[in-house]
């Protein structure tokens, strides 16, 4: 592939995932999409800016280490975002805590690494894929990265329901101390109009 096929396949992913994308922009049905698809095409998207900065002639295993690099970076901000969105979705949250997100992304992160060094170093996982794909006239560095986007991607709906779930309830938790805090301020508050009554 060269470069004028690589932006033209990104332009159409980017304008597929904005149609995809427009019909909600809220809740569990949107982090699921969002995540889905970003799973599927993070190892493809990665191995098209690996080729490009990148020179050809690295060796084989610091070429995969580099996918795999830039496959949980999109990943993470895929996941980071789509769980920021989960607290920021809740109407009732007045302060909302960022590090929630990071650490459930985190998590996240952990278990689509494991999916992925699973799917590279198992055959038995690739084979399926490599049968039904063999008669395509297509570079087999490719297959396999979409092959492990195919497995990212069904990893993506069962850490997206855990992340998004768990965000929107840690997200905007108050501490007990903010909760003493707001009911001593509806205390005065209830007082004061009680004694402002004629």
């Amino acid at each position: 592939m060269n470069l004028i096929e690589g932006i033209f396949f990104t332009s159409f992913l980017l304008y597929f995932m904005y149609y995809i994308f427009v019909s909600e922009i809220k809740g569990l049905n949107f982090a699921l999409k969002m995540n889905f698809i970003g799973a599927f095409m993070a190892p493809v998207i990665a191995l098209f800016m690996n080729n490009y900065l990148v020179s050809s002639g690295t060796v084989s295993e610091i070429y995969i280490y580099l996918v795999g690099f830039f496959t949980m970076i999109i990943l993470f901000i895929i996941n980071y975002l789509s769980t920021l969105k989960a607290g920021l979705d809740k109407k009732d949250c007045e302060e909302y805590k960022l590090t929630d997100s990071l650490i459930n992304s985190s998590k996240a992160m952990l278990i689509y690494l494991l999916t992925f060094i699973a799917v590279i170093l198992s055959p038995i996982l690739q084979y399926p894929f490599i049968e039904i794909t063999k008669n395509f006239n297509q570079s087999s560095e490719y297959i396999m990265y979409s092959i492990v986007g195919f497995y990212l991607a069904l990893v993506s709906l069962s850490t997206t329901i855990i992340s998004y779930e768990s965000n929107k309830k840690q997200s905007c938790a108050k501490s007990d101390k903010d909760i003493i805090l707001s009911y001593e301020n509806t205390k005065t508050r209830s007082e004061t109009k009680i004694g402002c009554t004629p």
